[in-house]
């Protein structure tokens, strides 16, 4: 599943989610000293890369636009 896909089947975004800074968090295996480790990768959905492969057992973290008055 690619991540436009998720975004599709979750019912998209809302209005104020920041695609510039969408994270792509994975279990990358077993660290000796820090139990399971994990990798990070920051996503800019608005440049119009080819779609990214979000493999099984990952979170997608979208923040939120932040708004200033």
């Amino acid at each position: 599943m690619t991540i436009c896909e998720c975004f599709a089947k979750m019912g998209g975004c809302s209005q104020f989610a920041d695609l510039r800074r969408v994270r792509l968090v994975t279990k990358t295996g077993r660290s000796f000293w820090q139990g399971e480790a994990m990798q990070e990768q920051v996503i800019d959905l608005r440049l119009g890369k080819p779609d990214v492969e979000v493999p099984d057992q990952s979170v997608l973290i979208v923040p939120e636009k932040k708004l200033t008055f």
